[in-house]
């Protein structure tokens, strides 16, 4: 999982311009992996998912939309109830 703290910083340019800069401090913490919003290395990082298959994740997103359940996972081709069972206590929805 990624948590993301945003913070915003304002630099001054001189005759009242100002940058102002979003600033994201993105940390780690072990735990599950959100399969509607998991990028392509989030989602190789799953056990028995290489590139192909993450890509395969990611496409099937964007046709049918956010997975509805942790189970519709094997609505992508390629991951059936073998590959479900190992996936299935590190993934969420």
């Amino acid at each position: 999982m990624i948590v993301g703290i945003g913070s915003k910083l304002e630099k001054s340019m001189g005759q009242g311009e100002t940058i102002k800069e979003i600033k994201a401090e993105v940390t780690m913490i072990p735990g599950k992996i959100n399969i509607n919003t998991a990028n392509l290395r989030q989602l190789i990082d799953l056990p028995g998912i290489g590139e192909k298959m993450a890509q395969r994740i990611i496409d099937y997103r964007l046709v049918n939309g956010l997975f509805k359940s942790k189970e519709a996972i094997k609505g992508v081709k390629g991951i059936g109830e073998k590959t479900y069972e190992t996936l299935k206590s590190k993934i969420d929805i």
